[in-house]
């Protein structure tokens, strides 16, 4: 074979897995394993790479880059730092940080990185920018620089531990900058050395995302960041992708894709907050260049202002719901509940509140009739919000209409401040003021409005009022007399002008037998039933008014059926809308069949409310709404409107609305652009028109081209003789009428207007028409036909406008007026005005000739839109009032009684003429906004009916100029002194420019002005506004300091009151002067300023929850947990005392809670004439007969019998000990601190002394190495879980990591060690000690290390002297200062408990835990509770001096523990909260080897607390209650010569690699013994001494410790004997010498039974077996390795590999004895299924021996010592058979009395006669599976064996020969038994590709 063709095989089989490489990781950029990558170290980075463009960044180009292993690419200086600090860093380090966390590549994984111009990597990028943002359609993208993060690990993990695989892709096209973030898989966010859980990577301090520039306001952080929220980044997103994040980085600040950032926090577009803390300013994010909309609006009456991440919110502090369901029943906002069978459109609700600032909405419901006429049902829901007309229409899932358009859900309309989206079975509308609708396109609709709404609302639902009694008003605000007279004054306009009231009455009729029938749980009753799917709800939700509308919905439909399934559905939705659980009521009641959903969906009673949708595929991570009945999407799908897609199936996105695949849409509103959505979700779109012959319009909800066509509408002098679509009826000749007006919005607007009759006119004479279009007025008619005005000018016929837009001409018998082909009007001789209208206007129209849109019964549309079939109201909203008339209207001059010179004057400009006149610019730019013709008509007709009133003139033009202003058009000053002046109030006057205006309150500073002058009323000389009058200035008084005082009123203005003002009213001023309070008064602020008071006492106060009041009467309120000094006296020279007083202080502590609750004092401290006297709540210290204390030097150790009657024996302290008085007891106390407690309830006592109180249902960092040890390194975790009271914690389980072990105690007997269950006692691979003693678990790794745990409630962990102030936790520094022990995981001060706890807080535990939830039950606690736990029936036991307690004082403060019981018992029921703060104390007391267990059983608490010495050791130990715990130790022992107890127990365990023996210390004493007469036969072995307790550890190997070893065909055994032995112990005058021997034994099996089921935990399976009659096992364990080096097991999971593989196989044996044992392999074979016994199977060892062949196989190593090592080249089973399970028989062998070697002569199969009497034993292990990018899919054709080639598939034989097809094997003529056919995929092998070149060379 030539290098070529060897080279071109190895190229395509690394293409191969490249393709099959990037298929798995889709979403990432490519990488290659040819890119750079960055060093294998710890906090490594790449060398300076050198940019061949400038890269710009936060405003600054660079041309350096870093590519640093912790997840960060820096600019012009790498970054180190594994622990990642919050932004913004100002150490001038510029980095982008996709993921910046502890990463370790050196333990797993690769960083690789590179720099391109490659034209597709280009062209996908500029795809992906453009996608993303949508301003940067032309982006061309010039260069990358893409990092990739592949399956890299964390600092402290190892090969197994959790991987995240993530990329950062940077894009520039040299002037915009942008960075790409793609998360592919992350799984841990913290290394241990930043206080990350060595398991899982969790907790501790968590990864940052985002971008830093290097100073204080260049940075931004993606949400989650360091929080454990960040480990879900793969699934978040800002452009609609999970796992990527888009960024437009070259700016000051960053610009992400689809939102704004504001102080470094994203905001996603459209979403409103408020900027301060008061709620005042209230901002949005537009999402346009990264602007924020910012306004002046706070909170409402009924909204409270609330933190919101880094920002706030008003939030409704309440809300209410309208609920519309059934046939139909409305349910009130106030809870009035009617029946109404109306089948009209009604109003439901709408903001009524005239002038609120509330925003506007309207919500209606058209009802109709379901199989009768009688009851109905809804149909439509119709919501105006934000000028948007959205439809809710029956049967619409995944669809709605918006403004006459069909579209898809979900939409955002108003930069989604209107979201309608499918929740559930419903179609939901949510706005962001809190309006809530949803249908379920049925019979269930619901409006729900925030507590802003109180009061403001209208419609069937009511007022809103909190008061269901005036629910009944009808529109009119009148009471309504009936429900259908309710329901039809609340009747709004339809196009569907037939509809009915429905009945009136007796509308649901039973008889009573079936109304009762319908009541019991069979049918309605169905709702509250015991037990029933909705029965919890019934607490929440009174079910009574919901039975009795099934009942009624029963009685009056005749299907049944529906109408109890919709009324159950009525009630489920209610309460799950509220977040009740409710049970699967459907498939109880037959209702399952009335939900049919969609394609590829299923029916759950409790699906998402925000299901993921191909517009929003992260919509479930941020739903806060509860679930509710609904079709679900199957895994991997998602909504894409009214079906589930696959993700990969989506649609396409274009300006804001989503479109199906397969989907055409015009993407333009003229219908100059098509579009069409391709697979993938690309939207093709081309430029087009209609055709010749249509128009574009909007028809049956879709846009589209549609045939031109016109329309008609026939108009007589008094009758419509047809309107667009057909309707005749009579109107009026004594009004002027709109004829037609189409949409204003559109740009060829058109109005035709007929007048009204003029009085005199001919009878004959044509009303005149005016039009206007083509942007002119044209007026037709009047006098005759023939009169007609072109903007007020007379013109000729025909006529042509010179726009070309339009034309007038005449007819034989008509006058025509057409403008370009869209409108063209006929004014008959006969007075028939014929209008012709285009198709272009197609639902776009209104007035007396109707709507066209080819619907007759909705002709009569209103003006706003809505509809009526009142023909009285429908002519009335089309009266016009302007004036029509061609020529001089005769009704005016009748007005002013023909006098022609009385209505010239007041057509004059000092009349009338003013609001019209082209000169006078006070009006002039309104009159392009208002018609003025109507108000300046108007005007004249006031003025002639009234005679010249000039008030009639004044309103008149005030009316106008009110118009301009509400058309928001600023208008000059119109009022004069001689022209309209305005009437002021009293002390006033009229000023035509008025600027400043003088009130009181600015007397002080000057009068208010402003820029611009305006009309208004100015007080009069010496008068001052107050309010809304001029009052005299005398009146005013004084303005001091922002305070208005009244005229006279005297004060002191400083807090020492030296200085007395007054107020002057006669030039309000403050006038001050120098005098003092009297010596019998003291100074005391009021309400800001200062008042002398008379002296009473000289008493200081505290009292209540923190009020003071001094000696001076100063009051104020102050909470706080610190010791304060209430009073102390100043130490002055005596020569400046005129008298001698005691020093003294006073100080008091409050009670140790969080400062925003109540806190009242607990204890007060004296200090005078050198006494210091505590008085303390929770002490009542009294000595106690038959107590023992100490003297006040420690010399004397005493004990009171009775009354002064007290006996001392000698005593003295210890070298480490110190005389002193701890918590009231005085002892010999230990002089160090050296270890931490923690207990149930959230008590630490850290190793310095310090305490601390945080319960919280969390896991804890207790300790851990803060400082790196060459040699030792460990981390000690405990989790708190829920005790069987749910508010009280327990300590369960816990962690301890010690170098590299790892152990997990779930309670004294359940402990596992490296992951396998171990027995107690134990000691690990690093002898680490585990056993039990006095019922605690004790884990001993001394000198370092040790901890006891009781298993339930109390832990604690004492430290060698070398870890002094090398550790860190919530055990603190052990440094001896117990005031620097508040340190969070940075190592700076924590500012609480609760910031102190959540630093320490790790979630590997557990999903999530809410630290703060006790501290909320706390605040919500009663003090008088409080107060009652605090007595002596209560908590005070814990402190009583005269308690079971009291010997534990001097050892363990319990104060801390008494605490806890009343500060959390207020929540917590009493005795289950005394019993757990008992046993909390109790059990840590017993960690120093005092107190017993018997206060379980006095205190009563059996029931709630299980004793732990209940079957443990304790009993060898006891104390006697009265000792005070002196004499704890064994019980007497028995009288001598009782030969009962003269037995000693010996416990033996026998383990994988030694015997354990155990003898009790108290059994021995007992016997007489000491402790040094007990050995083994070697006295070199030491023994292990607890504290009841002797034992021996002895490994099992040949002579140690004087093992004597025996064995046979089936065991070996190892022997010992423990001789205990007495010397001398009474004396010189006699002696007793005994001596004791206890044999023991541990016999263990030689031939081992291990399987292996599954490929897991480093392919390692660990299997014990016991003989029957011993306690004795081997540990044999099998690996699969990776390659030939044995060294590198293939990690957690099943192991794929592709049929060129060879798998690497080991055997070994753990803790046996390699001197004289040797582990054979006797035979091992392969079968496609996990059984071992399968008859399918194919041998690769057996006799020892390999398969001959199969010339793959080879073995490294069998019988030779306590390890085989054999290898394979993987293969595959003949048929449907994807695994591979492998099987080993092994055997151990005794050298010293077994030949035990193998020998395989050639061609043959033998083992040693050992292993032919050996039994046989099955090891197993599999399933390994074959990589499926292999040509030898299905076998490639092959009959037998299959190779994959570079280039196919390549066949050969086992049995028989290769026939000429070159795939079939023929058989050979030897007899023999047929085995199965095994097909062997032998991959890569050099022959084979030789021999396959060899064949091409000769063809």
């Amino acid at each position: 074979m030539n290098k070529r063709s060897f080279l071109g095989a190895w190229v395509a089989l690394l293409v191969l897995t490249a393709r099959q490489r990037a298929h798995t990781m889709a979403s990432l950029y490519p990488f290659w394993q040819n890119d750079t990558k960055t060093p294998k170290v710890d906090d490594g980075s790449s060398p300076e790479i050198k940019i061949s463009v400038p890269f710009i960044f936060f405003g600054v180009p660079y041309r350096s880059i870093y590519v640093n292993n912790n997840g960060v690419i820096s600019f012009n200086a790498l970054v180190s730092q594994f622990t990642p600090e919050a932004f913004p860093l100002t150490d001038g380090r510029a980095f982008v940080a996709p993921f910046w966390a502890d990463v370790h590549n050196g333990i797993r994984g690769e960083i690789f990185y590179r720099e391109s111009t490659e034209p597709e990597l280009l062209l996908r990028a500029s795809r992906d920018i453009r996608r993303h943002f949508r301003d940067m359609a032309s982006f061309s993208a010039r260069w990358l620089f893409i990092v990739t993060w592949e399956e890299v690990t964390f600092y402290g993990g190892s090969s197994t531990t959790p991987v995240n695989t993530f990329q950062a892709v940077l894009v520039t096209d040299g002037v915009s900058s942008f960075a790409l973030f793609n998360y592919h898989e992350i799984s841990w966010t913290t290394g241990t050395a930043s206080g990350g859980d060595p398991l899982t990577g969790l907790g501790g301090v968590m990864a940052q995302a985002g971008f830093n520039g290097g100073n204080l306001t260049n940075f931004f952080s993606i949400p989650g960041s360091r929080t454990p929220d960040i480990v879900n980044i793969e699934e978040t997103t800002n452009v609609n992708v999970p796992g990527r994040w888009a960024f437009k980085i070259d700016g000051k600040e960053i610009d992400p894709a689809n939102g704004c950032s504001l102080r470094g926090q994203f905001l996603r577009q459209g979403e409103i907050f408020w900027d301060d803390a008061n709620c005042t300013t209230k901002c949005r994010c537009l999402d346009f260049n990264n602007e924020i909309l910012c306004q002046d609006m706070a909170c409402g009456p009924f909204e409270a202002c609330e933190t919101k991440s880094k920002f706030f919110q008003c939030v409704p502090v309440e809300s209410s719901t309208c609920v519309v369901f059934g046939d139909p029943h409305y349910h009130t906002f106030d809870g009035f509940l009617f029946h109404f069978q109306g089948s009209c459109s009604y109003l439901l609700a709408r903001q009524c509140w005239p002038g609120s600032q509330l925003p506007y909405f309207n919500v209606e419901a058209k009802n109709e009739n379901r199989g009768g006429s009688s009851v109905s049902w809804l149909r439509d829901i119709f919501v105006e919000v934000y000028s948007h007309k959205i439809v809710l229409p029956k049967g619409g899932f995944g669809k709605a209409k918006v403004d006459d358009l069909v579209v898809s859900l979900p939409i955002s309309l108003e930069l989604g401040a209107i979201k309608v989206y499918q929740s559930g079975l419903s179609t939901t509308l949510e706005t962001d003021f809190g309006l809530l609708v949803t249908y379920d396109g049925q019979h269930y609709a619901s409006v729900s409005v925030p507590g802003s709404y109180i009061n403001a609302t209208c419609g069937l639902c009511g007022n809103y009022n909190k008061d269901p009694e005036d629910d009944v008003l009808r529109s009119d605000g009148r009471a309504a007399t009936s429900v259908p007279e309710l329901g039809e004054s609340w009747q709004v306009p339809h196009a569907e002008r037939r509809c009915s009231t429905g009945c009136l009455e007796n509308c649901s009729l039973c008889d009573a037998a079936t109304e009762a029938l319908y009541f019991t749980p069979e049918f309605c009753g169905f709702i509250n039933k015991s037990g029933g799917p909705l029965w919890e709800c019934g607490s929440v939700v009174d079910p009574t008014a919901f039975i009795h509308s099934c009942v009624y919905d029963l009685c009056s439909a005749k299907d049944n059926g529906t109408a109890l399934c919709q009324a159950i559905q009525a009630y489920a939705t209610v309460c799950q809308a509220l977040g009740i659980s409710v049970g699967e009521w459907r498939s109880q009641t037959g209702c399952a069949a009335a939900v049919q959903c969609p394609e590829l969906s299923q029916y759950s009673v409790c699906a998402s409310s925000c299901p993921a949708t191909c517009s929003d595929l992260t919509a479930p991570l941020a739903c806060t709404s509860p679930c509710s009945e609904g079709c679900e999407c199957p895994e991997g799908h998602v909504l894409s409107a009214d079906r589930c897609v696959p993700v990969q199936g989506c649609g396409c996105d274009l300006n804001g609305r989503y479109y199906p695949v397969g989907e055409s849409f015009w993407a333009s509103p003229d219908c100059t652009m098509q579009c069409h959505c391709e697979p993938g979700g690309e939207a093709i779109c081309f430029n087009t028109t209609c055709p010749e012959g249509e128009i574009c319009t909007i028809e049956n909800g879709y846009r589209g081209c549609y045939p031109k066509r016109e329309t008609v509408c026939l108009v007589g002098q008094e009758q419509v003789l047809q309107t667009f679509d057909g309707i005749a009826f009579p109107y009026p000749l004594e009004q002027s009428y709109t004829l037609l007006k189409t949409c204003p919005e559109r740009p060829d607007f058109i109005e035709v207007d007929i007048s009204q009759k003029k009085a005199g006119s001919a009878p004959n004479g044509p009303r005149m028409v005016r039009v206007q279009a083509a942007g002119q007025e044209v007026k037709i008619g009047g006098t005759r036909l023939a009169d007609i005005k072109v903007n007020g000018y007379d013109v000729e016929l025909p006529y042509f406008h010179p726009s070309g837009r339009l034309e007038i001409y005449r007819t034989d018998n008509s006058t025509v007026m057409e403008s370009e082909g869209l409108l063209a009007i006929s004014y008959y001789s006969s007075g028939l005005v014929e209008i012709r209208l285009s198709t272009s206007y197609f639902n776009c129209t209104g007035g007396l000739c109707g709507l066209f849109n080819d619907n007759a019964t909705d002709e009569f549309s209103l003006p706003k839109g809505k509809f009526t079939d009142n023909l009285e109201l429908f002519l009335e909203s089309w009266t016009t009032f302007d004036e029509i008339c061609n020529g001089e209207c005769g009704d005016l001059l009748m007005a002013c009684n023909n006098d022609s010179e009385l209505l010239k004057s007041y057509r004059s400009r000092s009349s009338c003429g003013i609001i019209n006149d082209p000169t006078n610019s006070s009006f002039l730019e309104c009159h392009s906004v208002v018609n003025v013709s109507a108000y300046y008509r108007t005007c004249l007709f006031r003025l002639c009916q009234s005679g010249g009133n000039v008030s009639e003139l004044c309103d008149s033009v005030a009316r106008y100029a009110t118009a301009c202003k509400n058309a928001d058009v600023d208008i000059g000053q119109w009022r004069s002194h001689s022209f309209c002046p305005l009437s002021c109030p009293e002390n006033s006057h009229f000023e035509e420019c008025m600027s400043c205006v003088e009130t009181c309150e600015s007397l002080a500073s000057g009068p208010v002005c402003r820029d611009t002058c305006s009309e208004g009323c100015q007080c009069d000389e010496g008068f001052a506004l107050r309010g809304t009058r001029c009052i005299p200035r005398r009146e005013c008084g004084c303005n001091f300091e922002g305070r208005q005082l009244a005229t006279n009123q005297t004060f002191w203005m400083d807090i020492s009151c030296h200085f007395l003002c007054y107020c002057n009213g006669s030039d309000n001023s403050v006038y001050c002067e120098n005098v003092s309070c009297k010596d019998d008064e003291y100074c005391l602020e009021e309400n800001g300023l200062y008042y002398c008071h008379v002296r009473t006492d000289a008493s200081c106060i505290i009292s209540g929850y923190g009020h003071y009041l001094t000696f001076d009467g100063y009051s104020f309120d102050f909470q706080s947990s610190c010791e304060l000094v209430l009073c102390t006296t100043i130490s002055r020279p005596r020569v400046e005392r005129s008298d001698t007083f005691p020093t003294f202080t006073v100080t008091a502590k409050n009670e140790d809670r969080d400062t925003s609750l109540a806190l009242w004092v607990k204890q007060v401290e004296v200090e005078v004439f050198n006494y210091n006297i505590v008085i303390h709540r929770a002490y009542k210290y009294t000595v106690l007969p038959k107590q023992l204390f100490w003297s006040g030097d420690c010399t004397r150790r005493c004990r009171c019998f009775r009354r002064n009657l007290i006996q001392c024996d000698p005593r003295h302290c210890k070298s480490d000990e110190e005389c002193g008085l701890r918590n009231g007891v005085r002892g010999c106390f230990s002089t160090r601190s050296s270890f931490c407690l923690a207990a149930g309830g959230g008590v630490f006592r850290t190793f310095d002394g310090a305490f601390l109180r945080f319960p919280a249902n969390c896991a804890f960092v207790l300790s851990t190495i803060c400082q790196k040890l060459p040699d030792f390194s460990f981390q000690l975790i405990i989790n708190f879980d829920k005790w069987s009271s749910p508010n009280l914690t327990i300590i369960s389980p816990v962690y301890f990591y010690i170098n590299e072990e790892q152990i997990l105690i779930s309670d004294r007997n359940t402990v596992k060690v490296n992951g396998s269950l171990v027995s107690i006692p134990f000691v690990t691979g690093l002898s680490t000690k585990i056993f039990s003693q006095e019922g605690f678990l004790v884990i001993d790794s001394s000198p370092d290390i040790q901890i006891r745990y009781n298993g339930f409630n109390v832990i604690k962990i004492t430290l060698g002297e070398r870890l002094q102030n090398k550790v860190c936790g919530l055990c603190g520094n052990f440094n001896g200062d117990r005031t620097d022990d508040y340190a969070t995981l940075r190592g700076k001060p924590a500012v609480s408990s609760v910031v102190l706890a959540q630093s320490w807080k790790t979630n590997g535990m557990q999903k999530s835990c809410n630290e703060l939830q006790y501290s909320q039950y706390a605040a919500s606690c009663d003090n008088v509770q409080i107060q009652e736990l605090q007595s002596d029936s209560y908590c005070l036991k814990l402190t009583d001096m005269k308690g079971f307690f009291q010997p534990c004082y001097g050892l363990l403060d319990p104060l801390p523990f008494y605490e806890s019981c009343f500060l959390d018992g207020c929540y917590n029921h009493k005795k289950v909260q005394l019993c757990g703060s008992l046993a909390a104390y109790g059990e840590a007391c017993r960690t120093f080897g005092i107190l017993g267990t018997e206060w379980i059983e006095k205190e009563n608490c059996s029931g709630v607390v299980e004793d732990p010495c209940v079957g443990a050791d304790c009993p060898n130990r006891t104390c006697e209650l009265d000792n005070g715990g002196e004499l704890c130790g064994c019980i007497e022992p028995p009288p001598y010569g009782n030969t009962t107890h003269d037995i000693i127990d010996a416990e033996v365990t026998c383990k994988a690699a030694q015997m354990e023996v155990s003898i009790s210390k108290c059994k021995l004493f007992q016997l007489g013994f000491e402790r040094e007469g007990v050995r083994v036969n070697d006295r070199q072995c030491p023994g292990i001494e607890g504290e009841d307790f002797i034992s021996f550890q002895i490994n099992n190997t040949k002579g140690n410790c004087g093992n004597l070893v025996q064995s046979n065909s089936t065991h070996i055994v190892y022997k010992n004997t423990v001789w205990i032995e007495s010397a001398n112990n009474t004396g010189n005058i006699i002696t007793r010498d005994r001596t004791i021997n206890v044999e023991f034994s541990c016999a263990y099996e030689l031939d081992i039974k291990i399987s292996l089921d599954s490929v897991v935990r480093p392919m390692l399976s660990v299997i014990n077996l016991t003989v029957p009659t011993q306690e004795g096992s081997f540990t044999t364990k099998m690996a699969l390795y990776k390659n030939s080096s044995y060294k590198h097991p293939y990690r957690q999971g099943e192991v794929v590999l592709t049929t060129r593989d060879v798998l690497y196989v080991g055997v070994f044996v753990v803790g046996a004895d390699s001197n004289h044992l040797i582990l054979m392999l006797n035979k091992c074979y392969a079968t496609p299924s996990r059984d071992s016994n399968d008859k399918l199977r194919y041998f690769i060892i057996e006799g020892g021996c390999q398969n001959m062949k199969d010339n793959t196989i080879g073995i490294e190593e069998n019988g030779v010592s306590l390890t085989c090592r054999f290898h394979v080249t993987v293969f595959k089973f003949i048929g449907d058979y994807d695994e591979v399970h492998l099987h080993c028989a092994v055997s151990l062998c005794d050298s010293e009395k077994y030949s035990c070697k193998i020998n395989c002569p050639q061609h043959t199969r033998m083992a040693s006669a050992f292993a032919e009497e050996s039994k046989e034993q099955i090891l197993s292990v599999g399933p390994i599976r074959r990589k499926r990018s292999d040509w030898c899919e299905d076998n490639g054709g092959c009959e037998q064996i299959c190779t994959s080639r570079a280039d196919g598939p390549l066949c050969s034989c086992v049995t028989g020969t290769l026939q000429g097809d070159g795939k079939s094997c023929r058989a050979s003529s030897s007899s023999g038994e047929h085995r199965a056919r095994v097909t062997l995929l032998l991959v890569a092998q050099l022959w084979l590709w030789l021999h396959s070149a060899q064949q091409h060379l000769t063809s």
